[in-house]
């Protein structure tokens, strides 16, 4: 859960969303056998966030069309560590992180520009 300074009102946050990191993939279990390569996505931190959408665009890709959208995810406390290799959870939803921001960079609030996966 977010635990620093709270410095909105809770209901200007209506949603609950993690923020995952990607962990290294084990190799190996306890028995030495060998495991899959991929990594595995674990819960950094979770709280309540505001997520707005920013913008949107369609595109052709391999002859077809595709949309971007871009959202900003609004965290009412700071969380330290995030980086854009994280990301955002929210329900069945994934957004990739781009940029973090530091509001008026006092460490109070977080402000993550995200992608959402397709």
């Amino acid at each position: 859960m977010f635990n620093r300074h709270v410095t909105r009102r809770a209901a200007e946050y209506p949603h609950y969303i993690a923020i995952e990191r990607l962990s290294a993939p084990k190799t190996q279990d306890e028995s030495g056998e060998e495991l899959s390569a991929d990594g595995y996505w674990e819960t950094l931190a979770e709280g309540w966030a505001k997520i707005e959408p920013v913008s949107g665009r369609d595109y052709f890709q391999n002859l077809q069309v595709q949309s971007a959208l871009t959202h900003k995810v609004e965290l009412r406390t700071f969380v330290d560590g995030v980086t854009p290799r994280d990301r955002v959870s929210f329900g069945n939803r994934t957004f990739n992180i781009a940029a973090i921001i530091n509001p008026e960079e006092r460490g109070r609030q977080l402000e993550l520009m995200c992608s959402e996966q397709q």
